[in-house]
């Protein structure tokens, strides 16, 4: 953790490098989970992105999420769903 230094600073400025610092630890955590190659059912990938079973259905047949069938279950990849989640959070900001 950094240390803390008190200086006159603007709100604005305080915020921004507040927000640059937090991008950064995520796109750090991120990047971590990427590398591990879990699978999520249907139910996870809806919690991790925010959306509906229609939603995920048109994203699986559009391809922007790849499910898997693994017996007559669909999972799908932990990395590939993140990389989804980072594409939409890039459109969004």
């Amino acid at each position: 953790m950094q240390d803390v230094l008190l200086s006159p600073i603007s709100l604005n400025d305080l915020l921004t490098n507040v927000r640059e610092i937090v991008k950064e630890e995520l796109i750090s955590e991120r990047k971590n989970d990427l590398d591990s190659k879990e699978w999520l059912n249907s139910k996870e990938v809806k919690q991790l992105l925010k959306i509906s079973d229609v939603t995920l259905w048109k994203y699986d047949r559009k391809g922007i999420t790849e499910p898997h069938r693994i017996g007559k279950v669909k999972r799908y990849r932990k990395d590939q769903v993140l990389s989804v989640m980072t594409k939409m959070e890039t459109k969004i900001s």
